[in-house]
């Protein structure tokens, strides 16, 4: 929640700023100032372009390390992110089921044409199946405005 304002607060200020600098270069005639917004809203633009380039290019697979443990040990889950895009994807968020834990938060980060594997350890209390699956995925572009 917090990470949530902070982001709309940055973007905030982001516009505040591109506005700003707007209003100066119209007021004042500054032609400078002119491009300096017109890049910055440029740039807006290439950071929600990136979100979406960046949730295209992914794959994703859930799996275990061991199929059998036994009682008191731990397995280790994990989740594979394939990226197939040429940029890297600096901020990654998966939620992950776990039928014993519950939701798990992993956070990671995939290089360009790159894999990651963002592990947790698994206790086994019982013996019976568990069941683990993939519930969200959230793509951050590099300025953390838009979430994806």
């Amino acid at each position: 929640m917090i990470a949530g304002i902070l982001r709309r607060l940055g973007l905030s200020w982001y516009l505040f700023l591109m506005f700003t600098a707007y209003y100066m270069a119209g007021w004042y005639r500054m032609y400078g100032l002119l491009l300096l917004s017109a890049a910055m809203l440029l740039i807006l633009v290439l950071m929600y372009l990136l979100t979406w380039y960046s949730i295209a290019c992914l794959r994703v697979s859930v799996g275990l390390s061991n199929e059998t443990v036994r009682k008191g040990e731990y397995a280790e889950a994990y989740v594979t992110v394939k990226n197939q895009g040429l940029l890297p994807v600096t901020r990654l968020q998966a939620v992950v089921v776990c039928s014993d834990l519950g939701k798990i938060l992993l956070r990671g980060a995939v290089a360009g044409r790159g894999e990651a594997v963002l592990s947790f350890p698994l206790p086994v209390d019982y013996c019976g199946g568990v069941s683990v699956r993939l519930c969200q995925l959230w793509v951050s572009d590099y300025l953390n405005f838009f979430l994806r």
